[in-house]
């Protein structure tokens, strides 16, 4: 997370007619973008500065998607955009930075560890992606789907990641591991002209507990919409299901977790068992793009080497697990 002083905090908020004086509250932060809580008056908000990206495209995108979902009845909350003082939802610095102001949606970071939350989170998710198929959306999406992943990072080379390893010993040292993901990606483009053929629609595509709040055993809201876009139905779930084999748990095995998130799920939207079939492949489509956007972000210096190294040996054992996994299968094959 970006440091950030009062100073700099000004200068964004002077964008807004928000009550003075105003303070800043605790408040953890994800991996992208940089957030703040700031309490003004009786309201608090939700400040994030966007440090992906420079594109106005993308949050026009998100900013239109969670109009439309906030003025449709649902049981699930989304992120309601502040106008600014010239009327827009979200500002841009001179030097092209980006930032949006959020009213702040009260509630508790959900526990992975918590079997009602985790179920929660496969029931929220599925009644948002009944919501984003109904959604006739004006702005396109600018994120490619996950199924494209291997042209979307072309530009990943063996070469490169070479380059990478004989930078960083700590790199060098996980040579095999790196091989291992290297020829996953090159298999995906195999993937891709049969997962194309499911079905496709709006979805978050970034559905990770950290992205919820709970209120008591519920889960009440889904956050972050930055890398919405049209991709496949069973991607939504996918997405879940791959970020749950990432969270050390008190349930009985991973298989539990997953498995309450499907039943979940598939109780609100009612997958193929062709989707259902492809479970394991878009599982590991997520855990590569992570990976992929991770190596991104450290060339461009925005992540450290010990995420970077952290990454590459969750995303092979992960893999590894989801290719050798028979009980993960059948998950799959008895959700509907």
């Amino acid at each position: 997370m970006s440091e950030i002083n009062k100073s700099e905090l000004n200068t964004y908020l002077a964008h807004y007619s928000i009550s003075e004086p105003w303070s800043v509250l605790p408040m953890e932060s994800g991996m992208n973008n940089t957030t703040r809580k700031i309490a003004a008056g009786q309201e608090c908000f939700m400040l994030r500065i966007y440090n992906n990206h420079k594109d106005g495209a993308i949050v026009q995108v998100e900013h239109e998607l969670l109009e439309k979902l906030n003025s449709s009845k649902s049981s699930i909350q989304t992120p309601i955009p502040v106008r600014n003082k010239t009327g827009g939802t979200f500002c841009k610095l001179e030097d092209g930075t980006l930032f949006a102001l959020y009213y702040f949606i009260e509630g508790e970071r959900p526990l992975n560890q918590h079997a009602p939350h985790i179920a929660g989170l496969g029931k929220a998710a599925g009644q948002l992606s009944r919501q984003l198929a109904a959604l006739q959306m004006t702005a396109q999406p600018v994120y490619d789907p996950y199924y494209k992943l291997p042209a979307s990072y072309e530009f990943i080379t063996a070469e490169l990641l070479e380059e990478l390893m004989n930078e960083e010993s700590e790199l060098a040292l996980r040579r095999k591991k790196i091989e291992f993901l290297m020829e996953q990606f090159c298999k995906a483009k195999q993937w891709s002209s049969e997962l194309q053929k499911l079905p496709q629609q709006w979805i978050h595509g970034d559905i990770v507990i950290n992205n919820t709040v709970a209120s008591g055993e519920a889960i009440i809201a889904i956050l972050d919409f930055e890398f919405a876009a049209i991709d496949l139905r069973a991607m939504e779930p996918a997405v879940i299901a791959a970020d749950l084999l990432n969270k050390p748990n008190l349930l009985s095995s991973m298989h539990e977790g997953i498995s309450l998130m499907m039943n979940a799920f598939t109780q609100e939207v009612s997958l193929t068992q062709e989707e259902l079939d492809c479970m394991p492949l878009l599982m590991k489509l997520r855990l590569l793009d992570v990976f992929l956007h991770v190596v991104v972000r450290y060339r461009n210096g925005l992540s450290e080497l010990e995420l970077l190294c952290e990454i590459i040996d969750q995303t092979a054992d992960h893999i590894e697990y989801i290719d050798n996994s028979a009980e993960l299968r059948e998950i799959f094959i008895v959700t509907n």
